[in-house]
Formats: C-alpha cells, sequence, structure tokens
C-alpha cells in the first residue's frame, strides 16, 4: 500500500470522531489538497515519461528531435530508416497529391516556351487543336500567415429611468489579446513540441507578426493552467469514484 491509498482510507475511517470536529475538518481538507496535488504531480511526471520516451518510430516527431539512443539504434539497423534506407521502400504504393481543378486554384500561371529546345529557334507557333496537347501541370502549395486583428468597442449608454450609464459587456471570446487559434497554436508548440516561451515568442514574432512581451506569455500560461485545474480535478474525482465502485 502506498501513501496516497494509505491516506485514501484515512479519510474513510472513524479516527475522526475521536478528535474535535473544529481540528477534523481542518486537517481533512489538507489532506484532499495534498491527494489532489498529488494525482496532478503524479499525471505530469507520467506525461514526461512519455515525452522523454517518444520517438520518430512511435509518435508523429521529425526524425530530427529524436534521442542519440533512437538515432544509434537505427544507425546499427542499418540505414537511416531502419533497415530500408531512406523513400519508398519496394513494393510500396507510389503516393502524388491530387491537383486541385483550376478553379480552385488561386493563382494560375499559364507558361509558355520561348525557343525551340531542339534547335533555340525563336519562331513559334500555337498547336492545332486536333493536336489535343494538354498543358503539363504543377501545383505549389504555400501558407500565408498573416495576423487577423479583431476589435471589440464596448459603448456606453444612459438609463431613461435612473440615469445611470452603464457600459455594454465585451465578449468571452475578448478575455485575453489573442485569439482561438493562436491559444490553440500556443497549447501546441508548448505541451506536444516543447518549445519555451522564448522560443513561442520569437515564432510568433517572425512568423505571424505578433508582439507579445515574455512576461504577458507567463501569464497566460498560469491563467491556462488555473482555469484547467478544475477540470483536472474533476476527471481525478470521477476516475477515483469509478475505481472504487
Amino acid at each position: 500500500m502506498d501513501a496516497v491509498e494509505a491516506a485514501r482510507k484515512l479519510l474513510d475511517s472513524d479516527v475522526w470522531d475521536l478528535l474535535p470536529r473544529e481540528a477534523a475538518e481542518p486537517i481533512r481538507g489538507v489532506i484532499v489538497l495534498l491527494l489532489e496535488e498529488v494525482e496532478r504531480l503524479r499525471r505530469r511526471v507520467a506525461e514526461l515519461e512519455e515525452r522523454l520516451g517518444r520517438h520518430s518510430g512511435n509518435s508523429s516527431q521529425p526524425r530530427s528531435l529524436d534521442p542519440p539512443a533512437v538515432k544509434a539504434r537505427r544507425r546499427k539497423k542499418g540505414g537511416e530508416g531502419g533497415g530500408g534506407g531512406r523513400g519508398g521502400q519496394p513494393g510500396h504504393p507510389r503516393w502524388e497529391r491530387e491537383l486541385l481543378p483550376e478553379e480552385q486554384v488561386e493563382r494560375l500561371e499559364r507558361l509558355w516556351p520561348r525557343r525551340c529546345e531542339r534547335c533555340d529557334g525563336r519562331e513559334l507557333e500555337p498547336l492545332d487543336k486536333g493536336e489535343g496537347i494538354e498543358p503539363r501541370r504543377r501545383q505549389v502549395w504555400d501558407v500565408e500567415i498573416k495576423p487577423k486583428v479583431t476589435e471589440y468597442q464596448a459603448y456606453a449608454r444612459r438609463w431613461v429611468g435612473c440615469g445611470h450609464v452603464s457600459w455594454a459587456s465585451f465578449p468571452a471570446e475578448a478575455w485575453t489579446v489573442v485569439g482561438p487559434t493562436l491559444l490553440a497554436w500556443y497549447t501546441y508548440l508548448r505541451a506536444e513540441v516543447g518549445l519555451s516561451l522564448r522560443r513561442v515568442q520569437e515564432l510568433w514574432r517572425e512568423m505571424c507578426g505578433v508582439e507579445v512581451a515574455l512576461a504577458w506569455l507567463k501569464k497566460l500560461e498560469r491563467h491556462l493552467e488555473d482555469a484547467l485545474d478544475p477540470v483536472y480535478a474533476a476527471l481525478g474525482r470521477h476516475v477515483q469514484e469509478g475505481t472504487v465502485s
């Protein structure tokens, strides 16, 4: 029996009847808080252990982030790909990205030859329609990251009845200066990729043009942790109740 299980059994025992109520309740409360903290720390340790054992072979993590031991095992097996070398293996079906129809392409560039590739001549003429030669197609995918700013303006109005000036309330999504997409990206970069706050700050600035102070990012992280604590506590209680039953 570990200390946590012993503490839980102590909470359910009759020993508290031997103590005055004004002394028993604070002690029980402290034990409950300590048990919740232990559960939180256990989850954190399990998360860190899982992250420590994560590599490109058991997750979507790129090979460049693999620990040295994993890279050494891969080289020892033969080849960077674990025995089959780089690229597709024999028998593996060829994968090609399906081309989008022209109406879904943002920009269409029509290219025409300026010289003959055999004699280097410049006098070129259009092909006859009957020749039926379709253009060779190649599509290049890219992503344009650009900040999208929404401004909320809360106005005031005077109530006719009492003369009191009331202000409109800001919506829930305006609780901070970053929107849900940046918040989701922040959570992914911190929890999944494991970037430091300073690297997240640099990434936002260089790629998105979003400037935030390092102290503000620390405050944001504390706010998110506080917001998730009740959720984790409720899940912990649910798991404990399910285990007991």
